[in-house]
């Protein structure tokens, strides 16, 4: 009788080894696809920079919609008949909108009176005219005064230089402007005078310089 059983105990011991082996083979495969699905992980996490990148790239109508730097005040144009004259940007304080926090930024720069007639932006005129400032952004109020150019030059040659005339040394003139609905400033302009437009905005203020000629 004990000889009988010990075939059925080889027979168990065999197939339990099979089972073991058939077990093993079974859990080999499974073992592989792990790393299958981390690379797959991998690759959608890398590609979803590439594709943020692709929506925030503008178009070229975002470009030509862009005013400019936020931080910088409006340009201004003049319009005298024909003719654009873009006045020089001078001292400016502006107030604007940077990660959703509120910035300002003050320029200092030289006085309407202490710059070189060369190079100044001019309008050109044979007699009184009116013209028309407009601005990127509508005017809230605007204050113009003028300065007779020969009584610059007189003092630039007294002072040295264009930049070394003291404010106080030129007699200016306030003269009208109008402030129209739409935010531009009209005028009368003279040839012989320069021109300084203090305007306000919304967001800050600014003065603006041009010559007649």
């Amino acid at each position: 009788m004990r000889r009988t059983k010990t075939p059925l105990v080889l027979g168990s011991a065999l197939a339990l080894t099979f089972a073991l082996g058939a077990t093993a083979c079974n859990q080999q495969p499974q073992a592989q696809d792990t790393p299958a699905e981390e690379v797959t992980e991998s690759q959608q996490v890398e590609d979803a920079p590439a594709d943020d990148a692709a929506d925030n790239v503008p178009s070229t109508t975002d470009e030509v919609g862009t005013a400019g730097d936020p931080a910088n005040p409006p340009q201004a144009t003049l319009v005298c008949g024909s003719e654009s004259v873009y006045p020089l940007t001078c001292s400016s304080t502006w107030t604007f909108e940077q990660d959703g926090e509120s910035m300002t930024v003050t320029t200092d720069a030289a006085h309407p009176v202490q710059y070189d007639a060369d190079g100044m932006p001019t309008a050109n005129v044979d007699e009184p005219t009116e013209v028309t400032a407009s601005f990127d952004e509508p005017a809230t109020y605007v204050d113009v005064m003028r300065y007779a150019e020969d009584d610059l030059a007189a003092a630039a040659e007294e002072a040295g230089s264009a930049q070394d005339v003291a404010a106080s040394d030129v007699v200016g003139e306030i003269i009208d402007a109008n402030l129209g609905e739409d935010g531009t400033v009209g005028l009368t302009v003279e040839p012989g005078y320069r021109y300084a437009l203090e305007v306000s905005f919304e967001n800050g203020i600014c003065t603006y310089v041009f010559t007649v000629r």
